[in-house]
């Protein structure tokens, strides 16, 4: 395992089957990493939105009980969503702790593409 910062071509990604050894799956794993990324910001998107929706569709003047309050299909949802969310932040994360520059520029594009098309969005 690399401990710092390099271009090389040998590395191994999250799995011992994505093996990385030529130019070509670089840039397969960096396209892979770059959708990852991007299906990052949408989940965080997708969250707000869905829970939002949900959030609507309940009675305004209900005061339900914690428990009630837990077992909602809104906060149901979000926590379905925020552990998607928080898995696929922690993969990426383990991505870039491959050192590579290039899978972890594929980390950063994918994120900010993702949230230039999600991001800030009602």
């Amino acid at each position: 395992m690399w401990q710092f910062f390099h271009t090389q071509v040998d590395d191994l990604v999250l799995f011992e089957g994505w093996k990385i050894d030529s130019a070509g799956s670089m840039v397969l794993a960096c396209a892979i990493t770059a959708v990852f990324g991007i299906t990052f910001e949408f989940v965080k998107w997708a969250r707000k939105k869905v829970v939002a929706d949900l959030k609507l569709r309940q009675d305004p003047n209900a005061s339900p009980t914690l428990l009630q309050a837990l077992f909602t299909a809104s906060h149901l949802v979000g926590t379905f969503f925020f552990a998607l969310q928080l898995t696929i932040g922690y993969l990426l994360m383990l991505i870039v702790m491959t050192f590579s520059v290039w899978l972890g520029l594929s980390v950063v594009v994918g994120a900010t593409l993702g949230f230039i098309i999600f991001g800030d969005r009602e």
